[in-house]
């Protein structure tokens, strides 16, 4: 009996002893998945969610180009593309190369995937194709499943619907390269583009907008399941320029065909000299920006960059030439401003200026008799500004020109625009270790020599020229130059936001009177019968324009030629002017290269522009 007691304890004490056991396996048990589901949760639901939850960033739309009535100049339209961004790097090449059999790639093309895809890191995703076509898109849809990382997506692409009409000044845009320094995540995705030139480059901050982001969910092999949701960022500014579609259509229709050395070359800037707005400016020949944004094929850049009249060249900012005659209303101010000359001073032309053994000509060989400046500034007479510079000196010139915006970059909000030159007895010492002669400075009287120019500064000239001397600088932004926004609220009762007061300009430092002398001259160049753009006048009075003419030679002095015989002799034809002279609004400059004399072709090109203008009332 006691045997059998005893057994029974042992029994109950081991009993107990298991059951602690397990109850402190159980403990520790439930203290661990307490641990993992409770306290440590977040963290593994973070690390369950990164293996089915991809993030990527979603492009912001990119803001428009508009003209100043609204019309549109550059937008956003819908293109295919196919990218691969692989949940794994473990069997991606097998995945692209079926992809590339669906969209037809040869094997260069899928050679060329699998080199990048050898230098793809993890979370990046490489653009396997573009501009893809609506029946491979739907092939791509279809197999989807069995392509784990594969999307088709749908971003915007570029479009310039006017093309070459407005190429240099809108630029275009291109994918991120090592030059561009910007630090965003977005460089490195296929979709993205920047502004590479022109406006596109220079309004890059104010158009590109802020991203988003993008939440999908995959299964185990990277294959798309569902959206879980989707942030489009912030899209990007419109930004509205000065620019008139309707006088930019009509500028680039006056220069096509004119001059150059192959079919034409020519420039022309219309400015509001109100407010200095570029209502129109355009270069010829010009390049469609739509070629580069799809990737411009090898036959269309060589005919760019072979043809001898550079179309990729913004010649009105970027294309210094010499001014020619229309440099002589400068030499005329600074005879004014230093008391050098009179209105009414007069010199003699023979025809000739002599100069110790040297002989400068006056383009009318005949010489034009006795002038005074106004006359001489109508003829264009090159012995009275001989007389004039041997006097002055050239210094004095320079200065004048400068305040008339020569000789400096002007500030317009395109990238690669050109100081020009303005040269001082200084400049030739330091550049080129000899002293200033005489001589140079009869040629810098009348825009020959070392001083060039680009045609935006020549309009600018112009119109501080047309305005009695108010310095007006120019700008290709609607809002650019403006102190403030005014809100003001509309009949409707809705409140907008309007542009409120206009920066002034600063005036030049010379007496008004001598400008409208250098004015008188300038409008009997255009109105005197006696002047060399008389059959180009305007009889009506509300549409008289003034101007002066220029023809610059492209030959040194001592192969140089009254009558080229070849295109790559010809002068280049200039030429300045405003409108209407009663109250100036428009002031314009135009450049033919190689287009001979400025009155033959120059002018009429300029008087179109502005008659037009004027009956548009454009900018209005």
């Amino acid at each position: 009996m006691r045997n059998e007691t005893l057994k029974s304890q042992h029994f109950t004490r081991r009993a107990l002893l298991v059951a602690g056991g397990q109850l402190l396996m159980l403990s520790a048990l439930g203290g661990r998945l307490y641990y993992l589901q409770v306290v440590e949760s977040d963290k593994y639901q973070t690390m369950a969610n990164g293996n089915r939850v991809r993030v990527f960033p979603t492009l912001p739309k990119r803001g428009r180009l508009l003209d100043h009535q609204g019309k549109i100049i550059a937008e956003g339209h819908r293109r295919y593309q196919v990218l691969f961004e692989p949940l794994t790097l473990r069997g991606a090449d097998t995945v692209l190369k079926k992809t590339a059999a669906m969209l037809e790639m040869d094997m260069n093309g899928q050679q060329a995937l699998l080199k990048k895809l050898a230098k793809l890191h993890f979370g990046e995703a490489l653009l396997v194709q573009d501009f893809v076509p609506w029946d491979k898109v739907t092939k791509v849809e279809v197999e989807a499943y069995a392509l784990p990382g594969i999307r088709v997506t749908k971003p915007e692409v570029r479009y310039y619907p006017e093309g070459a009409v407005m190429g240099h000044l809108t630029g275009y845009v291109g994918m991120p390269d090592e030059n561009d320094k910007l630090d965003e995540a977005l460089l490195h995705y296929p979709e993205f583009r920047i502004g590479k030139t022109g406006l596109e480059e220079r309004l890059e901050e104010r158009l590109r907008g802020k991203p988003g982001l993008r939440q999908v969910e995959v299964d185990a092999r990277g294959a798309y399941v569902r959206e879980l949701s989707i942030d489009r960022g912030r899209s990007g500014e419109d930004v509205t320029l000065t620019i008139d579609l309707d006088m930019q259509r009509f500028m680039v229709e006056q220069l096509s065909g004119k001059g150059g050395l192959m079919k034409e070359g020519g420039s022309a800037v219309l400015l509001d000299v109100t407010n200095g707005h570029v209502l129109a400016m355009a270069s010829v020949p010009g390049y469609d920006p739509n070629q580069f944004v799809r990737g411009i094929k090898q036959n269309y850049w060589d005919q760019l960059i072979n043809d001898p009249d550079v179309p990729l060249t913004n010649k009105p900012t970027s294309s210094p030439y010499p001014p020619g005659s229309t440099f002589k209303t400068m030499t005329a101010l600074a005879a004014l401003h230093t008391g050098t000359a009179t209105e009414d001073t007069s010199f003699f032309c023979p025809g000739f200026f002599q100069m110790g053994d040297r002989v400068f000509h006056c383009w009318n060989r005949n010489g034009h008799g006795t002038v005074n400046m106004p006359e001489a500034i109508m003829y264009s007479c090159n012995v009275y500004f001989f007389n004039i510079a041997k006097r002055l000196g050239v210094d004095p010139m320079m200065e004048m020109a400068r305040q008339f915006g020569l000789g400096a970059p002007t500030g317009i909000e395109l990238p690669g625009e050109k100081s020009g030159l303005l040269p001082t007895r200084e400049w030739k010492r330091k550049t080129l270790g000899k002293p200033w002669v005489m001589g140079e400075s009869l040629n810098a009287a009348i825009g020959q020599g070392y001083t060039l120019e680009t045609p935006l500064q020549l309009a600018v000239q112009a119109a501080r020229i047309a305005t009695g001397g108010r310095k007006i600088i120019p700008t290709l932004i609607a809002d650019a130059g403006l102190e403030s926004y005014d809100l003001v609220q509309m009949d409707s009762g809705e409140k907008v936001l309007l542009p409120g007061k206009q920066r002034e300009f600063g005036q030049v430092d010379i007496d008004p009177e001598h400008i409208r002398i250098v004015q008188k001259g300038m409008r009997m160049v255009v109105n005197d019968p006696r002047g060399g753009v008389y059959p180009l006048h305007l009889a009506d009075p509300q549409y008289m324009f003034a101007g002066k003419t220029g023809t610059s030679q492209v030959l040194s002095n001592k192969t140089f030629k009254y009558v080229p015989t070849m295109k790559t002799e010809r002068f280049h034809a200039l030429f300045i002017g405003y409108a209407p002279v009663h109250d100036p609004r428009y002031a314009i400059s135009v450049v033919i290269e190689h287009g001979g004399y400025g009155s033959g072709i120059a002018a009429p090109i300029a008087r179109a522009i502005l008659l037009k203008a004027q009956q548009d009332q454009v900018g209005v």
